[in-house]
């Protein structure tokens, strides 16, 4: 797994410099590739060389041979870098077929079952060293809903404590569990991530579904005991229309939490508000504590929660 992330950073690397070499932007690189009849979006072009994700299907590895030829770059530059072509077969997500949406627990804890946060939890203590952590001072995020209420989009803004080390981290999740259907895997992550950048990415299988554990770095800039901001994007497709959010689990103490929600046309007349209190990061729901009915102004709620620990929230309707 280790040569995995590290040769994905390879490629992603040299893409980076490739294109700014090229000085060609991101939409005209992708225009000429759909003239030559390969489909690509800025978005996962973006993703590709941040390192966020990379190429893994036979038709996306073709459209890197392409992508050399517009870069003016010599045969099996990037290619050569992919990590299938290094360090044998990447581990496969599981059939897509089999699924029916993807969810995200960005720095919590899943909570679809208690097998399933088992192994979530071991997952996540192979990795983190807490004395590396960075800790979660504020989220800020800001949730739309599609008019067909199919599509969630996340705007997230996290401010962090740097701790007293040379390495800080920060850890986030996106977890599917055995109903959910995983989206094509150049579209797998966060995007338009500002303010740190993936380092190394854990795939976790279990018999419930899969946990994708990525650790972020900052940059070196960054100083112990300071705070720093770092900003993603998440997007998240569901078969049916939905009628609430996934909930956030806060799991340690946390200054602010807000959340806002935006509904692209027709806003639900009414929207609840729901607070469940936690015994601890690790146990189940133990009770409702707070459910505010609201009515969305403009097409839109917020709440922000002051100093929050060991509770999951989010929004119902329907």
């Amino acid at each position: 797994m280790q040569g995995q992330a590290s040769t994905s950073t390879s490629f992603s690397a040299a893409l980076y410099q490739a294109i700014t070499d090229s000085r060609l932007s991101l939409a005209q690189i992708v225009s000429q590739l759909s003239e030559r009849g390969f489909k690509i979006s800025r978005t996962t072009l973006s993703q590709w060389q941040t390192g966020t994700s990379f190429p893994r299907r036979a038709s996306s590895r073709m459209l890197t041979a392409e992508l050399e030829k517009i870069l003016a770059l010599p045969p099996q530059t990037l290619t050569s870098l992919l990590p299938n072509n290094n360090t044998g077969p990447i581990p496969r997500l599981r059939n897509s077929a089999n699924y029916k949406s993807m969810r995200t627990n960005t720095g919590g804890v899943p909570t679809f079952n208690s097998v399933a946060k088992d192994k979530h939890f071991q997952s996540v203590e192979k990795l983190i060293d807490p004395a590396h952590e960075v800790i979660r001072e504020t989220i800020s995020e800001h949730l739309s809903i599609s008019a067909d209420f199919r599509t969630i989009t996340q705007d997230l803004s996290v401010l962090v404590r740097i701790p007293d080390t040379d390495t800080p981290t920060m850890h986030t999740t996106v977890w599917w569990t055995k109903d959910d259907e995983i989206p094509g895997e150049d579209n797998i992550g966060f995007y338009d991530l500002k303010g740190a950048f993936p380092a190394t990415t854990y795939v976790s299988d279990f018999d419930d579904g899969l946990v994708k554990i990525t650790r972020l770095e900052f940059p070196p800039y960054t100083t112990p005991g300071s705070l720093h901001n770092l900003s993603y994007k998440l997007c998240f497709h569901y078969d049916t229309p939905i009628t609430e959010t996934t909930g956030r689990l806060i799991a340690s103490k946390m200054r602010y939490y807000s959340c806002s929600i935006t509904f692209e046309e027709q806003a639900p007349q009414l929207v609840h508000w729901v607070v469940s209190r936690t015994n601890s990061a690790r146990s189940d729901i133990s009770h409702v504590i707070e459910t505010r009915e609201m009515q969305p102004h403009d097409g839109e709620l917020q709440v922000i929660l002051e100093d929050a620990e060991y509770v999951t929230c989010f929004f119902r309707w329907g």
